[in-house]
């Protein structure tokens, strides 16, 4: 969610000088995902399993509710159904990390990000890390190329 709210201000506020966003969800669903969730609630479920811990370090746990409310969920993927078509009038650059081994955000959606973005994307690859990057293996080239991007963007 993270990097959706990320992209969000970047797309409100085109003086943004730069967006880091490091395993974003920035893809529309399929209409059945939205069914089935929407299903769910009909059927009063209100949460499923949880999300949390996708990290590959296994001496690290990330501290996560047990299970992931529904109508947030859909609020998001609602967002992202606007959010997505923003992308090709978002001129400010773009340091996109992912995570290749994401079992929380399928990684196609960092190429669909890459593909429909206006400005320059600068692309890190995440190789031994899993969604929680900035927890997990990768944890200093995420801090290292982040604050290299903020300084360069910014002029200092």
């Amino acid at each position: 969610m993270g990097g959706a709210l990320t992209l969000w201000v970047g797309s409100m506020h085109p003086e943004v000088l730069g967006l880091v966003c490091i395993n974003p969800a920035t893809q529309p669903q399929p209409p059945e995902v939205i069914e089935m969730l929407e299903d769910f609630l009909e059927q009063g479920m209100s949460l499923i399993p949880g999300i949390g811990s996708d990290i590959a370090d296994p001496d690290v746990r990330e501290t996560a509710y047990e299970g992931t409310p529904i109508n947030p969920l859909l609020s998001l993927m609602a967002g992202l159904e606007d959010l997505a078509p923003r992308y090709s009038s978002m001129t400010m650059p773009l340091l996109l990390l992912n995570s290749p081994q994401d079992h929380v955000v399928d990684p196609a959606q960092a190429d669909f990000l890459a593909a429909g973005f206006a400005g320059p994307v600068e692309r890190v690859a995440l190789e031994r890390s899993y969604h929680v990057a900035t927890m997990d293996y990768d944890k200093d080239l995420v801090f290292e190329r982040s604050v290299a991007f903020g300084l360069r963007v910014a002029g200092r």
